[in-house]
């Protein structure tokens, strides 16, 4: 990256550097091996303190991801050519562990999340701090950021709405009266986020018949079955006389009735 428009400064040269420190809990290096790319020369790239310096020399960060405006990014400060990266299978890999980053799920298409489980509801790259509050009592409820997830426990259903905010956000004590203030955030916008929470389990969802049924306000009788019927195929009635036949002649066989 370089220019005006780069998400992240460029420094000096590094020669020869490697990846001495890798943050194998991002997802960007799952399943890869870094530790021994041989690269020619790098850059040294200053990241933002919400940014996750996922690989770094002794020189300085080489591989940076975080987020601008909302869009993430990541930032490699060598070219691949420059080194023997594209000859790995940690190569095709670490493209489509971005790839999928990229396109990890957005908070705003977020629909809801089920209670009992740790939700871990998106946010941009570089929000430090959230309010949690469930709608519609406003009562607010101060939760982690990590990785650009705000992290907590769900335990009740309801809909639920989440302040997030680009710097130190100050969750505001309740009146008096009880009526809550709106959290207030220093120095940071703040970008809001609605989803519900509901139990979602399958083996409740299920419809199952009613004991009875009313049709015409008449309560239908139950049905027994009475054999053949008029609607039943011809061949089942005539596979039936062939098989009495058959088991007449087997027994007056072996009695020797007929011989």
């Amino acid at each position: 990256p370089r220019g005006p428009g780069s998400p992240v400064k460029v420094e000096g040269e590094i020669d020869q550097p490697g990846f001495d420190k890798i943050d194998r809990k991002h997802p960007l290096v799952h399943f890869t091996a870094l530790d021994d790319v041989n690269i020619a020369r790098a850059h040294k790239l200053v990241p933002l303190p919400a940014d996750r310096v996922v690989g770094a020399s002794q020189g300085g960060p080489i591989l940076v991801a975080g987020a601008r405006n909302g869009h993430k990014f990541v930032a490699m400060s060598f070219d691949v050519r420059d080194s023997d990266l594209p000859l790995r299978v940690a190569w095709p890999v670490l493209l489509l562990n971005t790839i999928n980053w990229f396109a990890d799920e957005d908070a705003s298409y977020i629909s809801s999340f089920r209670t009992g489980d740790i939700w871990r509801i998106p946010v941009d790259g570089d929000v430090t701090s959230a309010a949690l509050r469930r709608l519609p009592d406003a009562k607010a409820l101060e939760v982690p950021v990590r990785d650009g997830r705000a992290t907590v426990l769900g335990q009740r259903a309801g809909f639920y709405e989440l302040d997030a905010a680009r710097g130190l956000a100050r969750v505001s004590p309740e009146k008096e009266s009880g009526e809550p203030k709106a959290p207030k955030t220093e120095g940071a916008t703040t970008g809001k986020t609605s989803f519900a929470a509901n139990l979602i389990d399958f083996s409740e969802a299920q419809i199952a018949p009613k004991a009875e049924l009313i049709a015409g306000g008449k309560k239908a009788e139950e049905l027994h079955a009475t054999g053949l019927t008029t609607s039943a195929p011809i061949w089942v009635a005539l596979l039936l006389i062939v098989v009495a036949i058959a088991a007449i002649e087997w027994a007056t066989y072996h009695r020797r009735v007929t011989v």
